[in-house]
């Protein structure tokens, strides 16, 4: 996975590059740093949200019961911002 590094120039507005050697433009951000922070924190974010949904998917194969618990309440929402973030409709 490439990182998304964040360029700022003089006055601008935060333009995001992915930096994998070189820096094409991912995106020009018309907004806040802090847009362009969680922006550029999408790729890790999105992994780190795949790693959790392995983990609790495990768990709850472990600890299978009936009852409601609130990884099983969780894990569709998580699975829907994954599928979102894929392009998913």
């Amino acid at each position: 996975m490439s990182q998304w590094i964040i360029n700022k120039m003089e006055g601008g507005d935060p333009i995001i590059n992915r930096y994998d050697g070189h820096l094409p433009m991912v995106a020009d951000v018309y907004g806040t740093d802090e847009e362009a922070q969680l922006i550029a924190a999408a790729p890790e974010l999105l992994a780190a949200l795949e790693d959790i949904v392995d983990i609790i998917e495990c768990y709850c194969d472990d600890h299978n019961n009936d009852r409601a618990t609130d990884v099983t309440v969780v894990l569709p929402r998580l699975k829907e911002a994954i599928a979102k973030a894929k392009g998913a409709e």
